[in-house]
């Protein structure tokens, strides 16, 4: 969301950041009103001795709406401690016993975000996707508290349960997350915040093999459905119901339907769809019968779900010169699909004619792209996870025909930057513009204008030194104004940081 009469940042602000217990490589920010401020964090780890792939799905809480540090635009004080801590963070993630450090000297910047740790954690098998479910799914809702995965489930989580139940009844709100597994289950996970209460509760509700000709789930993508006819049972679509369903994509290249019921999900389509991995798949989002997917063999395909297997809508070998690892169909226009892939570049297509699409646009971000994130507020903003290259804002023109890297950032340690996401927060504008007035005020008292310049110069050295740059129109990286929160991931390193990035 561009911040309109704000000070939009030179470059990026970081507020908060931490090493995790195992290897970061998803970020998403939950989208149901309510519980915005929810951020869930994916890990994956290869127990080499025994084999054993484990992953472990943190759930953070930021503060609650009006702190000072997620507030948009760029206080340069604020910047330069937190960029100095950033360094801090840097010197140390490669040691665990430097967390502790690390963590204490992003705690005292005066724009750092209060977070000490993550509100709760589930264990898992290694953890390579994961998804909120849209605000509007009838899943949230359709889904009771009694809905386990089994007798050992429940019984780990019948505290969670009971409480969740608890939560619902006394008005509070919920919120499922979907998980792309490395042992070839897709499962769901509840947040649920009670009214009152402080802290949520996070527990596993339903599981599913989603990888029957096994390999390992990789990645996920949520469809809506119509409440309607899930509750007849008939969704007229080919694949069990109108209900929300789940699209996966596995290892074994394989991509399947999962339908999801109030008992639980259940597996209802799989196809062979490519020679190799299968990074990605996502639905079309105007079109419901319709599945995208991407792999490492550089297809990039569309499928008919209506059909028994689906059938292939369109295939694409020669635009990609590597794998495809990610696809993100636009949320409003109804014809535009962007790629990633290891090739380095971000692509966006036209499929308004689906047996044959045309690359609008593309453009280089220097690493191969591992996610890409539309914007919730401005549809012409694109983020992306460029692996070895850090992550990326995109922005494109209003026509998206032309597309433009306008501020990039660098991952403490360089390590692979694979998780990235915008915060979903809607923002009230009459509430927001008087508290940019307020701090305008406060920050008019506190010193001089001189002042402010010397700070703003300091910030920039200091935010340099941290790694992150800004550009693109103005040339300043949002001096137009436009800047919003963002979460990434980086792999190694196992750290995970919240930045406000520009915008413009």
């Amino acid at each position: 969301m561009a911040c309109d009469g704000c000070a939009a940042p030179s470059a990026a602000r970081i507020i908060h950041s931490a090493i995790l217990d195992y290897s970061a490589d998803c970020a998403e920010f939950c989208p149901v009103p309510g519980l915005n401020r929810l951020l869930a964090l994916g890990t994956y780890q290869l127990l080499e001795a025994e084999q054993r792939r484990v992953g472990r799905c943190y759930l953070y809480a930021l503060p609650q709406r009006g702190h000072a540090s997620l507030q948009p635009g760029l206080l340069p004080a604020a910047a330069a401690e937190t960029a100095s801590g950033a360094a801090a963070c840097r010197a140390n993630a490669a040691d665990s016993e430097g967390a502790a450090a690390a963590s204490a000297a992003l705690a005292g910047g005066a724009g750092c975000v209060p977070v000490a740790g993550p509100a709760a954690t589930l264990d898992m098998p290694g953890v390579f996707d994961i998804k909120w479910a849209p605000a509007a799914a009838s899943s949230i809702d359709g889904m009771g508290p009694r809905t386990g995965t089994g007798d050992a489930a429940m019984a780990s989580g019948a505290a969670s349960g009971a409480a969740a139940g608890h939560a619902e009844a006394a008005g509070g709100v919920r919120a499922l997350l979907g998980a792309a597994l490395a042992d070839g289950t897709l499962r769901l996970l509840e947040a649920s915040l009670g009214a009152g209460e402080a802290a949520p509760l996070f527990r596993e509700v339903a599981s599913v093999e989603a990888c029957a000709g096994g390999g390992m789930a990789l990645s996920l993508d949520w469809q809506l459905g119509d409440p309607a006819a899930a509750a007849d049972g008939d969704g007229g679509d080919g694949c069990g119901g109108g209900g929300d369903r789940i699209v996966c994509s596995s290892s074994a290249g394989t991509v399947s339907v999962v339908q999801v019921r109030p008992s639980g999900l259940e597996l209802v389509s799989e196809w062979e769809a490519h020679e190799l991995e299968v990074w990605c798949a996502a639905w079309h989002r105007h079109q419901a019968h319709v599945v995208f997917s991407g792999a490492d063999d550089c297809y990039f395909k569309a499928w008919d779900t209506r059909a028994e297997p689906a059938a292939a809508v369109f295939s694409n070998r020669r635009t990609h010169s590597a794998g495809v690892c990610t696809i993100s169909p636009h949320p409003v226009d109804a014809h535009l699909v962007a790629t990633g892939s290891y090739d380095e570049h971000v692509r966006l297509w036209d499929v308004r004619n689906l047996s044959k699409p045309v690359v609008q646009t593309e453009t280089t971000t220097g690493g191969g792209n591992w996610r890409l994130r539309w914007h919730p507020h401005d549809p012409h903003v694109l983020l992306a996870a460029c692996m070895y290259n850090g992550f990326a804002v995109l922005r494109s023109d209003p026509g998206h025909t032309d597309l433009q890297v306008v501020a990039t950032y660098q991952s403490p340690n360089k390590n692979i930057g694979y998780g990235a996401d915008w915060w979903q927060e809607v923002r009230d504008r009459q509430q927001e513009r008087a508290e940019q007035e307020e701090e305008a005020r406060g920050a008019g008292a506190a010193g001089s204008e001189a002042q402010g310049t010397a700070g703003g110069e300091e910030a920039g050295r200091a935010a340099e030194a941290a790694g992150v740059s800004g550009g693109g129109d103005g040339g300043g990286g949002g001096q137009d104004g436009g800047c919003w929160l963002a979460a990434t991931c980086s792999f190694y390193d196992k750290v995970h940081t919240l930045v406000w990035l520009p915008t413009r």
